[in-house]
This record gives C-alpha cells, structure tokens and sequence, in this order.
C-alpha cells in the first residue's frame, strides 16, 4: 500500500482522459519521461502513469463524444 504524506491543501492525484492515449502517452513521455503501466479490462483500462517506477497519475481513454482531452486533479 502506498502512504504517501502530503500537505493539507495541496495536490495528490491527476488523472487524464484522452481519446488518443497512444498519442498522449508519448506527448507526457517526452514531455515528463512518464512512462505507462497498461489497465486491463478488470480496471476499465485504467492505466498508470509512472516517473523513474513511481506512481504520478492515471490515464483512460475516453471518446470523443463524451469528452475532450481533461485533466482532473485530486487535493490532499
């Protein structure tokens, strides 16, 4: 289990929803040098998305209909 601490107030989750998870996944590996750890259909195809084999977020394709590419934050 992780127990990470964090301060009152500040931020502790980002999850993102994409159509395109292939292209945002390579734009946020570039970018950050996050890499992806795959969600399987027991999880929604939620996946993770990892720093240096450290949780940083979640990310799941959404479709277009439903939404835009968005990022959600979560705060302590």
């Amino acid at each position: 289990m992780i127990s990470p601490t964090f301060l009152d107030g500040a931020p502790d989750w980002v999850d993102l929803g994409t159509p395109d998870l292939d292209a945002a996944t390579a734009f946020y590996r570039e970018l950050f040098g996050w890499d992806l750890v795959p969600g399987g259909p027991e999880v929604g195809g939620y996946g993770m998305l990892t720093l240096d084999g450290r949780y940083v977020g979640g990310v799941m394709t959404v479709s277009e209909e439903e939404a835009p590419s968005a990022w959600s934050v979560s705060f302590q």
